[in-house]
């Protein structure tokens, strides 16, 4: 475990999780033993595909529920809480990132920044955000580019439109898993860099990846 100076945003001890599987299957089982993170960092989760990595994210972002030890993020335990009380928890203040940066087809760029006000019914949908939306795809080198159709985007930049969807409700945590995967390795330096920019003393990013480049360049490796 690495300590830090700063409030602690995630604390891990003896963390267990086990997909439940049929007799026929090799039973899946994640243990973390001892981690602690606090803001203003980056940290990675380095390793083979299969390792468990989304599966902590998914425990620390609470789609799903440990069944041992303790976790607490952002000040909330998981030990306590409703699956409805972590979802609620999950869209006020995590923001994600995944490989395929997932964006809907038939949604402009500015659009499917702001999806997160249009799908969340605790979220409320105003001028300021749509404004914020704008200034986020300028930040990330998408000016002019607003009323585009993810078609019309290169890889990279539909990334960078998946970069800024994750910030536009600012995320005092956001979850990268895999976010350059299936990126060339320059496009992909670029959103690593991206993310980077996006830490500041009231923020925490925690990568997932197998990319071991990145690994290298994270505060904290697990």
């Amino acid at each position: 475990m690495r300590e830090f100076l700063m409030k602690k945003v995630i604390e891990i001890q003896d963390l267990m999780f086990q997909y439940p599987t049929s007799p026929n299957e090799d039973a899946f089982t994640l243990h973390v033993k001892s981690w602690s993170l606090g803001t203003n960092e980056k940290a990675v989760l380095h390793g083979p595909s299969g390792c468990g990595k989304s599966t902590l994210l998914n425990l620390i972002s609470g789609s799903l529920a440990h069944q041992e030890g303790t976790l607490n993020v952002l000040g909330e335990s998981r030990n306590a809480t409703s699956e409805s009380q972590r979802r609620a928890h999950r869209i006020s203040n995590i923001g994600f990132v995944f490989q395929d940066f997932p964006l809907i087809e038939y949604l402009s760029v500015l659009e499917n920044v702001v999806l997160p006000y249009r799908i969340n019914p605790v979220l409320t949908l105003e001028e300021k955000t749509k404004q914020r939306a704008r200034e986020l795809l300028k930040q990330l080198g998408l000016h002019g580019k607003y009323n585009r159709k993810p078609k019309a985007l290169s890889q990279g930049e539909r990334q960078r439109v998946a970069v800024a969807r994750s910030m536009i409700t600012n995320p005092k945590l956001i979850l990268a898993d895999e976010p350059t995967g299936s990126l060339d390795l320059e496009t992909a330096k670029e959103i690593f860099d991206i993310l980077k920019k996006q830490i500041n003393s009231n923020r925490l990013i925690i990568f997932a990846t197998h990319n071991r480049f990145f690994a290298n360049k994270s505060d904290c490796l697990l």
